[in-house]
């Protein structure tokens, strides 16, 4: 049975739109992080770092909870791999941790 047959032709459209926007979403909240890290420097201090990581923590958080919880395991280690690489990126190997400990899902 065709997926469109199976849930509606009507949602079909909609759920792969509203899925398409929140990874787009997504996609230019990381872009914007690693061009606020870029901006820091090649050795930014900690703590500027940290508030440009947290933030986007956050906005997963945020965004997480308003969609009803739609992280999973699959995606939670795509983006926690994301992050970590921005971590060490911008020279912040200790930030590692502490992104696990900001996040919700």
């Amino acid at each position: 049975m065709e997926l469109a047959a199976e849930v509606g032709h009507d949602e079909l459209p909609a759920h792969s739109s509203l899925r398409r926007r929140r990874r787009n979403a997504a996609r230019a909240v990381i872009g914007s992080a690693c061009d606020a890290l870029k901006e820091l420097g090649p050795r930014p201090r900690r703590p500027d770092a940290r508030a440009v990581l947290k933030k986007t923590v956050i906005w997963f958080n945020e965004a997480d909870e308003k969609a009803g919880g739609v992280i999973e395991t699959e995606e939670r280690e795509d983006i926690c791999a994301v992050l970590e690489k921005m971590a060490y990126v911008a020279r912040q190997k200790a930030l590692v941790e502490e992104i696990d400990e900001w996040r919700e899902w």
